[in-house]
């Protein structure tokens, strides 16, 4: 595979804010809006609705780093969780391994 570079990266002229808060998920979007104090009557709300929401009455900068905030604690939740696992799928190879070693 190769790949060319078509032109500079560059900061986004015109971001939509609502495509920005579509990077969150419905959970992390009330989270957000329980922060700002705006989550009241919103809790049952589509997140579709809650997306809108946020780019409502957030500012961008703000937006942007919640978003941000939110997608970082979603990757260590995600590392904690795939840790654990490889480790035990780890230590059973190993274990089977010994016990293979055993019989022949």
């Amino acid at each position: 595979v190769d790949l060319a570079s078509e032109r500079r990266p560059g900061i986004n002229p015109s971001p939509d804010p609502v495509m920005i808060a579509r990077l969150v998920w419905r959970r992390e979007a009330i989270a957000v809006l329980e922060r700002h104090g705006d989550a009241k009557g919103w809790r049952s709300a589509s997140a579709d609705k809650l997306h809108r929401r946020l780019a409502e009455v957030l500012p961008l900068d703000v937006l942007r780093a919640e978003v941000r905030r939110c997608l970082k604690e979603r990757a260590d939740e995600w590392s904690r969780k795939i840790r654990p696992y490889a480790l035990d799928v780890a230590a059973d190879a190993e274990a089977q391994l010994a016990k293979c070693r055993g019989c022949a």
